[in-house]
């Protein structure tokens, strides 16, 4: 692991890119140069793997990320000492998994449209160009957001004492549905931003000597 010497860990829409056109441009300068001083800059955000690391290469930057609302911590191949934590690794990018993985989810969120009565519009469930109507996203960034590896989004729109009554269903099935920007999220319950975050100092206590001096945004 290079020499970092802090950590920002940063949410995306609306943070460090344009809420309504998803664009880096304005923070891009800032990154460059925070980079450059050795600070590590940690997205986390409910966005798909696949979709932050399209962000991180226009950014420059190759780094850890949070995804999927803190459902996985993907890192770098050998950012983490192999000696201490034995990873899995696939392209060239290891994963600490902390949620359960999509296809569980989207087993568990069918019975909690049962209980419903109708469809929650999930994005497995939708074509990519309805996603792309939806989010305003071109076709591939849309079957970007469709990859998800931990979790569902929710593109329905309903009043929110009903989300409030679907607690219920979700949590019978070891699930959390999370208000977001534009859309709700279903992730298992034992996955959390704050706990990912957590882990992550925990882990980089272990490996370095550096206090993780950490900024969040």
């Amino acid at each position: 692991m290079a020499q970092y010497k802090s950590v920002i860990f940063t949410d995306l829409d609306g943070t460090l890119i344009d809420f309504e056109t998803y664009s880096s441009a304005l923070t891009k300068p800032y990154v460059s140069e925070l980079a450059k001083q050795g600070v590590l800059i940690v997205f986390c955000s409910s966005k798909t793997f696949a979709e932050q690391r399209v962000l991180q290469e226009e950014l420059g930057i190759e780094m850890p990320c949070i995804v999927e609302n803190g459902s996985a911590i993907v890192s770098p191949e050998g950012f983490w000492d192999e000696s201490i934590w034995k990873l899995p690794v696939a392209q060239g990018w290891s994963r600490i998994e902390l949620g359960s993985p999509a296809n569980a989810i989207i087993r568990k969120l069918n019975k909690v449209e049962s209980a419903y009565g109708g469809s929650l519009m999930g994005f497995n469930s939708l074509m990519t160009e309805d996603v792309s109507a939806l989010t305003g996203l071109d076709l591939i960034s849309a079957r970007r957001a469709q990859e998800r590896e931990y979790s569902e989004t929710l593109a329905i729109e309903l009043p929110e004492d009903t989300w409030r009554s679907l607690d219920i269903y979700f949590k019978r099935e070891g699930l959390k549905c999370l208000p977001g920007g534009r859309f709700h999220t279903v992730i298992s319950e034992n996955a959390d931003k704050g706990t990912a975050i957590r882990e992550f100092g925990k882990r980089w206590a272990a490996q370095s000597d550096l206090p993780m001096v950490s900024l969040g945004l």
